[in-house]
């Protein structure tokens, strides 16, 4: 049986999804396997609670449907981040929410939100309206940049958005890319941080900020190419690829690809 009982008790609750999907053309469904619905309830047995939560649910099998027909023959060791078809209130990405498809040591995955990963186990299954790609993992829906940087583990960060009181600003932007320190480099200058008033604090972290323009590490800059780029801060930065390894200005990205709600993050080590 391809959907678990629990599967089909969730789409019982939002015919109106059953009803779009069976007209959809020309889409791509990743589904998840009875096994990643199973792990799913282990892992957060909160999850029970989109079968009370409609809403909810529906944003979640949005997520699992990319606009276009993706066999997996496209999937390939540079990314691709094609839109979903969740949009607001959930995202606020132009387009759509997107998700990450990479091929990985041969294994065609898929990165959502909180970099969390799936394997497709199952590839290029033909439907009416597109193909499926059985996953064996229920992806995560992008969270906000302020959530998105506790769950990573970004406390620092987490911190200075607080006491610039940027958080909620920063959520509520459209289409950004965020370059965002990690822990170790907050603490490279140690008690400066402290002595900042508010004011400048906000200025540092806008300069971190790319407005209305998401940029994905493999769309940024081509080797030998550094592109320069105007910061939410109205200054600009210079990204360049060096060795394979991605740099904005002099910092290193040590991270790409983080997903939110709003766009993306890529962590820096300066």
């Amino acid at each position: 049986m391809l959907l678990t009982l629990l599967a089909i008790a969730l789409l019982q609750t939002v015919p109106d999804v059953i009803q779009a999907l069976s007209t959809a053309q020309n889409v791509t469904i990743l589904a998840p396997s009875n096994d990643a619905f199973a792990r799913l309830m282990q892992r957060n047995p909160r999850s029970a609670e989109l079968t009370r939560n409609p809403r909810l649910l529906t944003g979640v099998l949005q997520y699992h449907v990319l606009l276009g027909r993706i066999p997996a023959s496209e999937f390939s060791a540079t990314p691709k981040f094609p839109a979903t078809l969740l949009n607001t209130p959930f995202a606020n990405v132009t387009g759509g929410q997107r998700v990450q498809l990479t091929l990985v040591n041969n294994t065609a995955m898929v990165f959502s939100g909180y970099k969390q990963a799936a394997n497709v186990v199952t590839a290029d299954i033909a439907f009416s309206g597109g193909i499926i790609h059985i996953i064996d993992n229920v992806l995560t829906v992008p969270a906000n940049p302020a959530q998105t940087a506790i769950n990573t583990g970004l406390t620092s960060l987490a911190g200075a958005l607080t006491t610039a009181v940027l958080a909620d600003g920063v959520n509520g932007l459209t289409d950004i890319t965020i370059f965002a320190p990690s822990n170790d480099a907050f603490e490279a200058i140690g008690s400066a941080v402290g002595t900042l008033s508010q004011q400048t604090l906000a200025n540092i972290l806008a300069y971190h900020v790319l407005a209305n323009q998401i940029q994905f590490s493999t769309s940024m800059i081509a080797a030998g190419n550094p592109a320069t780029f105007m910061t939410a801060q109205g200054q600009n930065i210079t990204i360049r690829r060096e060795n394979g390894a991605l740099f904005v200005n002099s910092a290193r990205v040590l991270v790409p690809d983080i997903l939110t709600t709003n766009g993306v993050i890529h962590i820096i080590d300066k």
